[in-house]
């Protein structure tokens, strides 16, 4: 089987083309792989085994490679296109994928808000199979369209990167061992919500004076992103006087840090915290999760089904419109803060998520993902599935 994959540059460090790239050992037995690789950047990568399709993207604003996916589509001739994004970015990828051919397009994308965004529900029509990276995702496009095809393949979490270590020793080796410990693994962009973190710890440390916070957040200053969407993280946090409560950890570059350190700071806190105001699954939660590190989340999206008896939710209080028409839920500080105090405190409830959180981690190993592909892959073949649009 010839299989095209159309995503992340596979070196890139954003969550997903990491995690994806823990899968395409497992997809590439027995199959013809080929990539490409968005925000391909030169980096030489062991191509022997699959054939990489160059970009090299100046703009976040041209991260879809038309020409590209129109000359591999033509001179890799697969059986498979199986593209990796969020589902309101689809309707730029979808009229060459459209386009007559043999292929069965799969696409793997999250939705983080509802409902699914207006600029997808057209180009979801030719999509010949949805693998969703949560349940939310798999009933929101089935409210638009009751016919769409697909089933339900969350995240993988690699057990050789995320694993669980002596807390006790890790903690007294970082003279964190009389702390409570709160990690956050979240670009500052808006939709990530630190900014309402931030304020919720205030409340936090009038609780637990020994409160701390790993924030494990960087976007690059230089970047389109940042001049976006970014917030100046370092400007909130002086704003609230919490430089002596925050670890502020990234590299001289402004890079996210490497995944050994991360794992690091997972096992280290005692939970891990998302404000997100959506999330279409949230890595970071299944990658506290395998370290027994249970989470606090914003009760919306797919975050309530990933944290469910796995941490707390918290109740929005009001929620506003994105600029794709999906709603984005808001919480307050101080329901946030109260959830996060409860589980610092309860040692015995934060245990008991802890383990829930991390049995639930250790069955979305990467083969178990590459296993559910590759059936749907074939089963479509087999039975010349066709999109909605084709009937």
């Amino acid at each position: 089987m010839k299989i095209l994959i159309y995503t992340d540059f596979l070196g890139h460090k954003s969550g997903f083309a990491r995690m994806f790239k823990d899968i395409l050992p497992y997809l590439k037995k027995n199959n013809e792989i080929a990539h490409v690789a968005l925000g391909w950047n030169g980096y030489p990568l062991n191509t022997r085994d699959f054939k990489i399709y160059h970009t090299k993207l100046e703009d976040i604003d041209d991260y879809y490679a038309h020409p590209v996916l129109h000359y591999a589509l033509d001179d890799f001739k697969p059986d498979i296109v199986l593209t990796i994004q969020d589902y309101w970015m689809i309707y730029r990828i979808a009229f060459p994928l459209a386009h007559p051919g043999k292929w069965k397009w799969f696409h793997w994308g999250t939705v983080d808000s509802d409902p699914l965004p207006y600029r997808a529900r057209e180009a979801a029509k030719w999509i010949h199979c949805n693998l969703y990276t949560s349940e939310f995702g798999r009933l929101e496009m089935l409210q638009i369209h009751s016919n769409a095809r697909g089933d339900r393949i969350y995240p993988s979490v690699n057990p050789k990167t995320f694993h669980e270590l002596d807390k006790l020793k890790l903690k007294k080796k970082f003279h964190l061992e009389n702390h409570k410990v709160i990690v956050c693994t979240a670009r500052n962009q808006m939709r990530k919500n630190v900014p309402v973190l931030l304020d919720a710890l205030k409340l936090v440390l009038r609780k637990i004076p020994n409160a701390c916070l790993i924030l494990a957040s960087a976007l690059d200053p230089k970047t389109e992103e940042y001049k976006k969407s970014g917030y100046n993280i370092e400007r909130f946090i002086a704003e609230r006087e919490l430089e002596d409560n925050i670890i502020f950890p990234r590299t001289i570059e402004g890079e996210p840090i490497d995944d050994k350190t991360l794992n690091i700071q997972y096992n280290l806190a005692d939970i891990n915290v998302l404000a997100s105001v959506g999330e279409g699954f949230g890595l970071p939660y299944i990658e506290a999760g395998i370290c027994k590190v249970p989470s606090v989340a914003v009760d919306c999206a797919a975050s309530r089904e990933v944290v469910m008896n796995r941490g707390l939710l918290v109740k929005p209080a009001a929620y506003q419109y994105n600029q794709v028409g999906g709603k984005y839920y808001m919480v307050k500080p101080e329901d946030l803060a109260e959830k996060i105090i409860k589980l610092l405190i309860d040692d015995k409830l934060r245990a008991k998520m802890g383990k829930n959180a991390q049995d639930f981690a250790k069955k979305l190993t990467p083969k178990s993902r590459a296993s559910k592909m590759m059936g749907g892959f074939k089963k479509s073949i087999k039975e010349d599935w066709q999109p909605i649009a084709r009937g």
